[in-house]
């Protein structure tokens, strides 16, 4: 009897402090008036995204956020006039964060458009354009291409490079270009080099356009600069250098280096330099071509610049060259000018510096071109 009293006692109190507003009553709050409109932002494809693979239909990832401040009513997804999504549910009421995979993006130019309507019927929207590239069909016996068209891949493999802070893309001999700058040190890698390493003919081809650099104001460039090289991650030099000999200015023209390394097995190699390429005029503040070819059947290298031989070498060995110990590809400085350096045998050098200017167009090939080809690939890239 004294708990039944007790518990009536209890009720009577808690009553109470309803009664006296010490627990608060739950009350509709008046939103207030729906005066902005919903605001749209489209997070993914972004303005003028390139979507590279090697199908011709593909899925793309979409993300994208609405918001408004009294409440969602719906939201379309529109892709080149055609809509691929709606929602009308939300469990934020103001805020929704989107994201879904489309999976039947087409070859060609789109435009991706986010509609968003509040309850009120104000609708406010944002528009992405961005391309489908379609696949890239290499040339005969190419490996690798590199064309810098705002991102650095390879469109034989898709497979990414690297690029250090410094780097910008510019307009280019086609399309865009790579751009580097000597203050910040800048460079670009390429890891996934099986292909290129295991060549025994080879071309290589690339497009530069450099700056003339002298800070210490001696009337020629800082150091040598490095264009387009294959590391050899135990050796002072690379399987392959292609650099700019100090001395080079303006006025007398640039001296042109290129280094090939044949391994022989163990710690036994054979070196090649070409060196007799001097005095190029026109080389700084304007764009060239530069091809080296290698044929392994005549153990011929032959330089051309701006779709002209300019030198022949013979190899050092005979037959197919053999690159061993390859470590990644570099552009923009010798391979010892990288952070850190790409080969054991020596860290960065004070005779040595970093492009400043573009490059474009970087192309390698698992057979040493005809001069005819040559000649065409020249015509078919240049400005």
């Amino acid at each position: 009897m004294k708990i039944l009293k007790s518990f009536f006692i209890l009720i009577l109190i808690l009553t109470s402090g309803c009664d006296e507003g010490y627990i608060d009553d739950i009350s509709a709050v008046d939103p207030g008036e729906d005066a902005a409109v919903p605001t749209v932002t489209i997070d993914f494809p972004f303005e003028g995204l390139q979507v590279r693979v090697r199908e011709d239909i593909t899925s793309i990832d979409i993300k994208f956020e609405a918001s408004d401040d009294i409440e969602l009513q719906t939201i379309s997804v529109v892709l080149d006039g055609n809509e691929i999504a709606s929602f009308n549910e939300f469990v934020d009421f103001r805020r929704f964060i989107g994201e879904f995979q489309y999976d039947n993006l087409t070859n060609g130019d789109h435009t991706l458009t986010v509609s968003a309507t509040d309850l009120s019927g104000k609708t406010s929207s944002d528009s992405k354009n961005f391309e489908k590239i379609e696949p890239y069909d290499p040339m005969d016996g190419e490996i690798f291409y590199m064309p810098f068209d705002g991102e650095a891949i390879d469109l034989v493999t898709l497979t990414g490079g690297e690029r250090t802070a410094g780097t910008n893309f510019v307009e280019g001999v086609q399309g865009q270009a790579l751009s580097f700058n000597a203050l910040n040190a800048s460079y670009a890698t390429y890891d996934s080099v099986s292909e290129i390493a295991t060549v025994e003919s080879f071309t290589l081809s690339f497009w530069v356009n450099p700056d003339f650099v002298d800070e210490d104001n001696d009337g020629a460039i800082d150091g040598v600069l490095g264009l387009v090289n294959l590391s050899n991650v135990s050796r002072f030099w690379g399987n392959i250098d292609f650099f700019v000999e100090n001395g080079s200015n303006p006025t007398t023209g640039a001296d042109m280096r290129l280094h090939i390394t044949n391994a022989l097995g163990g710690d036994e190699f054979n070196e090649t330099w070409i060196t007799d390429v001097n005095d190029v005029p026109n080389f700084f503040g304007q764009w060239s071509s530069h091809i080296l070819t290698y044929d392994a059947t005549s153990s011929e290298f032959r330089y051309y610049i701006n779709g002209a031989l300019a030198t022949t070498a013979t190899a050092t060995w005979s037959g197919g060259v053999t690159f061993g110990n390859s470590g990644p590809l570099v552009m923009g400085c010798v391979q010892f000018q990288t952070d850190p350096s790409l080969t054991s045998a020596t860290g960065s050098q004070p005779w040595a510096s970093y492009l400043t200017g573009e490059m474009d167009e970087i192309r390698i090939f698992n057979i040493a071109l005809s001069e005819q080809a040559v000649t065409d690939l020249y015509e078919s890239e240049k400005p």
